[in-house]
């Protein structure tokens, strides 16, 4: 098996397997939540703690949606 075959081998697998698509997904609506926060009318301080208190719900959310998806 050459290195090209390998290679378009292991991109059919990524692809099959929908590697990283529930930390792009969990990312976007985390980011997305972030971008609303920063539009409310709170003083920096308050921004920064929803910031904080919405982007440690990444992993939970990542691993959620890799259930839904079925790509464990």
């Amino acid at each position: 098996m050459d290195k090209m075959q390998l290679n378009r081998l292991r991109l059919d697998l990524a692809t099959k397997a929908k590697n990283g698509l529930d930390f792009i997904l969990a990312a976007a609506i985390v980011w997305s939540i972030i971008s609303l926060v920063w539009y409310l009318d709170y003083s920096s301080y308050d921004k920064s703690i929803l910031t904080f208190i919405v982007g440690s719900a990444m992993l939970p959310l990542a691993l959620g949606l890799s259930k839904l998806l079925k790509t464990t």
